[in-house]
Formats: structure tokens, C-alpha cells, sequence
């Protein structure tokens, strides 16, 4: 992969996401029966009227996750590094955006969004979940690209802390930005997760979390294997693991991999007792097809670059947003 631009790496990052993104949300906490019997096995982009909060989208649309990437993204851009203030109201309007139209709002993270709340009402620091969310994370990966060793450990932490304050979803964050790092330079998916759970005990340790993932680097299990042992949730420990098996497992193809990973839906076994397409369903107990997707689609996007994207998956959503977005943060960037 030693060919591959770094420009096309910093556009296939966004990219990758974008479309791994938009591929699992429509499974995303659906119980897999169920999913299967409507839809099949996700091999493209589809719609899934049925779904109790992403059923207004269309095909290829991606869900708020996305939008805060590129958020974050554009912020870096302009910037080189973190501006506080500026992510703060990036951040409050983002959150004043997604209450005021919640009809068309694409299912915002309630982490992130209690803590977006708290940013706007000078509240403090919003404690997190009580297990860690990976949903702070997502929007840390533009750091990657701006920041170098060992500042980028700190400005993660910073970002990351804006809208969570557990100690594994900053951990998460940071393992998995230190990992892009190194995929952007050219290293191996499974060289730069050990590089990163290498550097994250320097800064931030979470013994638990480094395990499952160095755990989950080493296994040669199948996905429906791999699902159960590390669940399929917006848990850190469990999004951040089985995103990067599949993403080590299948490096050498973008389209199988991120494949695979809007494959990891919710257990037939969790669902509650409102249906499979209710709320309550969707929003407990796992099935984050979306999440999973998107960082197994940033990790090989980085890799591959952009051009091996677009080759399936030019009908994405915001296709020339992205690549504005993208050519503005390489010229910030630290990789010429």
C-alpha cells in the first residue's frame, strides 16, 4: 500500500467512514432475524422504511455519526490542531440542530448529545454513560491527520472529554485515532492497533479495554464467532474490539470488510419485548452495524485510499462535501 497518496489516504479516512456509515445504518440495533428476512444479507446500500429511527432516510444516506466527523473535520481543517471554543459551538449548534428538528434528525448518540447540551448551558462535564460509549471517538479521527505524537494522545483526550469524561470511551478514543495514525503513514491495520495499544498505557491506560482488543487482533474466528464473544454494541469494549478483527481479518478487500462489519446486528436473543422494530429495541443491547462500519471503513479507507472507495461506493451521500472536506484537512495536515 506504500503507493497509495497520502492526500487519497486523508480523503479515503472520511470517505470509508461515510460509507460504512451509511451501509450498517439501516441494521443498525435491528435484531438480525428480523433484519434478514426483510433485507437480506447488507451487500449494498439499501432503505429500511421499518426502522424505528433512521426509517426516513434513503439509500446511501449516512446517520449523525457522519455529520459530526465531518464536523470536526472542517474545525481541524481550518485550524491545525484543537480550537476549543470552535468545537464547543460546532458541537452546541450541532445539538441545537438535532432538538430543534428531531423528526430529521439521524439518530444523534444520547452521550454525545446530553454532553453537546451541557457544553451549550455552561453545565459541567457530562460524566458519560456508565459503561463507554465509543461515540466521542468517531469524531477524534480528523486529529490524525493534524496532529503528531505526543501532542495527538492530548488533543483526543480534549476533543473526546468535550461531550464524555469515562475513562474507557477517552481511552477508546485515543487507541483507535493512534491506530489511524499509523494506518495513514502506511502501516499494517494489525501493526498500528499494537503501536496504539502499545502508546495508550503511557496516557491513558484501560487494561480491560487494551486486552479485549489485543484479544481480539490475535483471533482467527469467524464474525458470527467474534460477535458473540465481544458483543455487537456502542460499548468501547465491544464496538472497538470486534472493529478491529474484522478490519485486520479482511485488510486486502475494503468492500468485504465493511461488509462484514454492517453484518454485526443485534442478537435475535435481545430483543425486548416491544418488537424488533421498535425504539426500546433499537436502542438497547447492541446491534452497532453502523459504528462498526464506519471505523472498519475509516481504518481500510486510510489504507486503500479514496480511489478504491469510490470504485463500488461513489453513490454515497455528500460525495463532494467529503472531498472538499478531505482536501482542506490534507493541507493542514502533517503527512506531506
Amino acid at each position: 500500500m506504500t503507493d497509495v497518496s497520502a492526500q487519497s489516504r486523508v480523503h479515503g479516512l472520511l470517505l470509508g467512514f461515510a460509507v460504512g456509515d451509511a451501509l450498517g445504518a439501516p441494521a443498525a440495533g435491528i435484531p438480525g432475524g428480523a433484519f434478514l428476512s426483510h433485507f437480506g444479507r447488507i451487500r449494498s446500500f439499501v432503505r429500511n422504511p421499518l426502522h424505528p429511527y433512521l426509517g426516513h432516510l434513503e439509500a446511501g444516506q449516512f446517520t449523525e455519526n457522519t455529520e459530526l466527523l465531518l464536523d470536526a473535520a472542517r474545525d481541524y481543517a481550518a485550524t491545525g490542531g484543537i480550537d476549543r471554543d470552535r468545537r464547543i459551538k460546532s458541537l452546541t449548534d450541532w445539538a441545537k440542530r438535532v432538538t430543534s428538528d428531531p423528526t430529521n434528525a439521524r439518530w444523534p448518540g444520547p452521550t454525545t448529545l446530553e454532553g453537546a447540551r451541557r457544553l451549550a448551558e455552561g453545565s459541567a462535564p457530562n460524566p458519560g454513560s456508565a459503561y463507554g460509549s465509543v461515540g466521542a471517538a468517531y469524531r477524534c479521527l480528523p486529529i490524525a491527520v493534524v496532529s503528531e505524537c505526543p501532542r495527538l494522545a492530548l488533543d483526543v483526550q480534549e476533543e473526546a472529554r468535550l461531550t464524555d469524561t469515562h475513562p474507557e470511551s477517552i481511552a477508546c478514543a485515543v487507541i483507535l485515532t493512534l491506530c489511524l495514525h499509523q494506518v495513514l503513514k502506511g502501516t499494517s491495520i494489525e501493526e498500528a492497533a499494537q503501536h496504539s495499544l502499545q502508546r495508550v498505557q503511557q496516557v491513558c491506560p484501560s487494561e480491560e479495554l487494551s486486552t479485549l482488543c489485543a484479544n481480539a487482533l490475535s483471533s482467527d474466528e469467524d464474525l458470527e464467532d467474534l460477535s458473540r464473544r465481544f458483543g455487537t454494541g456502542a460499548r468501547c469494549r465491544e464496538t472497538l474490539p470486534l472493529s478491529f478483527a474484522i478490519a485486520s481479518q479482511n485488510y486486502a478487500s475494503f468492500s468485504d470488510a465493511i461488509a462484514k462489519a454492517a453484518g454485526c446486528y443485534k442478537s435475535d436473543r435481545d430483543v425486548a419485548a416491544g418488537g424488533p422494530w421498535s425504539r426500546e429495541t433499537a436502542a438497547t443491547n447492541g446491534g452497532n452495524t453502523d459504528g462498526i462500519a464506519a471505523i472498519v471503513g475509516a481504518l481500510l479507507g486510510a489504507l486503500h485510499g479514496a480511489e478504491v472507495v469510490l470504485e463500488y461506493w461513489s453513490n454515497v451521500e455528500g460525495r463532494d462535501r467529503i472531498r472538499e472536506i478531505a482536501e482542506r484537512l490534507y493541507r493542514a495536515s502533517i503527512l506531506h
